[in-house]
């Protein structure tokens, strides 16, 4: 599935590139670890709220 994939890379572009502090993303379907993995991982070394929800 390209989510898995893309959302965490994304997400740390976010983070790391663009210096954002928030980040609203929604994705639907089955749990995605990958996704909630690097959710927490990014939260807690750029402090910055990343939200997904389904």
């Amino acid at each position: 599935m390209i989510i898995e994939s893309a959302a965490p890379t994304g997400m740390a572009w976010a983070a790391t590139e663009v210096k954002a502090k928030i980040v609203n993303m929604s994705f639907g379907g089955p749990e995605l670890d990958p996704v909630e993995h690097a959710i927490n991982t990014l939260s807690q070394r750029y402090e910055i709220l990343l939200v997904a929800g389904g």
